[in-house]
């Protein structure tokens, strides 16, 4: 297809007030540049539409199409899409969605799906992936009611630490020790399957995967082979722990044989 200006082909920088393309317009070389000149807030330099040419059902629908191309590979058609699709008149940009090519098959990745008949509602479907969020951002919750000081859900972990024997013992042997943060609360659990040769000392097992925040103090549940249930306690500011039984701390009580068991599991702030 070839533009002609005044009866005849154009030349260097043509001024043109509109143009109308029946077929396509491929650029060889170079980028396709929209420049927009316009003064008011907001402009579309890019304005694509979708005549209706069929059935009165068709125009429902509107994409952008992205192909690749290199002397390698050829061309590859679809690499990805945007696309705007809707069910019916009333419902116009129901659904914008995001279209990405993996193994030659062309598959929706990320949809903002309006919900039919909810004005307004729209919901952000990633069909296969995750969300990431960069360092110190997060999940703002602050549209909805409240009276905290912060409702800004900016962190998730989970992983595995290794307990470590301050006092009470000579070493302790653990089978599992995992833990899983939200927010600033962290929960530890821990299975300590053997005391070597537990003393008369305090059981205090560090290793905490998070410092506990100042002025705050935290127990949680604790189970003995020996000693029945207590408390583990979390000090502020600290990465361990004391086992305490009926408000004392427990030393080796908890057996002598060096094979009895703790069972624990505390939630702190940090």
């Amino acid at each position: 297809m070839t533009i002609k200006h005044l009866g005849g082909i154009f030349g260097r920088n043509p001024t043109f007030e509109e143009v109308v393309v029946d077929d396509e317009i491929t650029a060889n070389k170079g980028n396709f540049v929209l420049n927009d000149a316009a003064t008011n807030t907001v402009s579309y330099p890019l304005d694509v539409h979708h005549t209706t040419t069929g059935s009165a059902t068709n125009g429902f629908g509107v994409g952008i199409n992205f192909n690749l191309e290199n002397t390698v590979y050829g061309i590859t058609d679809d690499a990805a899409k945007i696309e705007v699709v809707s069910v019916s008149p009333g419902e116009i940009a129901d659904n914008l969605v995001f279209k990405t090519k993996w193994n030659a098959t062309l598959a929706d990745r990320l949809v903002l799906r309006g919900r039919g008949g909810v004005a307004g509602v729209v919901d952000l479907d990633l069909i296969y992936g995750n969300l990431k969020v960069a360092d110190g951002f997060g999940i703002d919750f602050s549209l909805t009611s409240g009276t905290g000081t912060s409702e800004l859900l900016d962190d998730y972990e989970e992983g595995t630490w290794t307990p470590t024997v301050i006092t009470g013992a000579a070493s302790l042997t653990f089978v599992s020790a995992t833990y899983t943060k939200v927010g600033d609360k962290v929960t530890v659990w821990a299975y300590v399957n053997s005391l070597v040769t537990p003393n008369s000392s305090a059981v205090v097992v560090g290793g905490l995967p998070f410092t506990s925040k100042a002025n705050q103090w935290a127990t949680g549940s604790l189970e003995t082979s020996a000693a029945g249930t207590g408390v583990m306690r979390i000090d502020q500011n600290s990465t361990q722990m004391d086992a305490y039984r009926s408000g004392q701390a427990l030393d080796a009580l908890i057996g002598t044989d060096g094979a009895s068991h703790l069972i624990f599991s505390v939630t702190y702030s940090v």
